[in-house]
């Protein structure tokens, strides 16, 4: 098999148009799906990030609120906003866009969010969900990265999978090595070993050891000019998801 890199861009777009009819479906049942983001402080890559979140639920026809509150707000005070956010009928999801201000106790703030609303997968009841194989909220960009290798039909029956990046949503252990079993593919609970390279060290050490052998290569590091190290004889029959 040669190297065979996806096009995430293209099958995000395809996923977006089937959206936009699931959501004008519901609204024309009444159901208004909503989603609410907070942002605490002025961190320029989370403006970016949370942005890019109301601009893609208008696009959808999906209700948004943005909160955003000082860095200076306290775990006290984003709690309040958790609470009324829980309370709100309106929005069925809440984001609260991390990092938070290190002057606020980010895991109390994670398990005060509605597990039914955690959207990003983060709370214990949904993590806990995630490892037993239950149905639960799963966190987005690991469930973005099966949704592209089902649309491919790409099996990780036996598979090895190294995971570039660093992020609880993405490579942390709930997310990758103890749902693979239940989730990556469900039907398929037979997906072998999972590999994490999470500093640069580790990305060109697997130019030599684990990419060189890999079957999947998620990777969510932003830099592309990371993955070129690879030459298709150095990946062997390795899948790049892009």
């Amino acid at each position: 098999m040669t190297v065979r890199i996806i096009d995430g861009i293209k099958i995000g777009k395809e996923i977006r148009e089937e959206l936009r009819t699931e959501v004008a479906l519901l609204r024309n049942n009444g159901l208004v799906p909503g989603l609410a983001a907070v942002l605490v402080g002025n961190d320029p890559a989370s403006r970016v990030y949370v942005n890019n979140k109301i601009k893609a639920c208008e696009s959808l026809g999906i209700f948004s609120k943005l909160v955003q509150l000082s860095k200076e707000t306290t775990t006290k005070q984003l709690l309040e906003h958790i609470s009324a956010l829980n309370q709100d009928d309106s929005l069925h999801g809440i984001l609260v866009q991390l990092p938070l201000p290190k002057s606020i106790d980010e895991k109390t703030i994670l398990v005060a969010i509605d597990p039914a609303k955690d959207v990003d997968g983060l709370h214990p009841f949904n993590a806990g969900n995630l490892v037993l194989g239950n149905n639960s909220l799963k966190p987005c960009t690991p469930s973005g990265i099966i949704e592209i290798l089902r649309r491919e039909n790409i099996s990780t029956k036996g598979a090895h999978a190294v995971v570039i990046g660093r992020s609880n949503l993405v490579d942390g252990p709930t997310d990758w090595k103890g749902m693979l079993p239940n989730y990556w593919i469900p039907q398929d609970p037979r997906t072998s070993s999972i590999r994490l390279a999470h500093l640069i060290d580790d990305v060109f050490e697997l130019v030599s050891g684990g990419a060189s052998r890999a079957d999947v290569i998620p990777g969510h590091e932003g830099d592309p000019d990371l993955y070129p190290v690879w030459s298709p004889t150095e990946l062997g029959d390795a899948l790049i998801q892009a």
